[in-house]
């Protein structure tokens, strides 16, 4: 799955298990209300969007 924004932004961590692959979100971490920790792909939109 493509996950959009997230694959270019310094913030996102890409978590990778055997069957899957998830996107893990570093602002959640600041900002809990804001950010989603796990958010849904693709993401099309982000204020928190940085490139690396």
């Amino acid at each position: 799955m493509d996950p959009g924004l997230c694959a270019t932004c310094r913030h996102a961590q890409p978590i990778v298990a055997p069957r899957s692959t998830f996107w893990r979100c570093g602002l959640h971490d600041a900002q809990p209300s804001r950010f989603p920790r796990y958010p849904a792909l693709p993401v099309r939109a982000c204020p928190g969007h940085q490139a690396p």
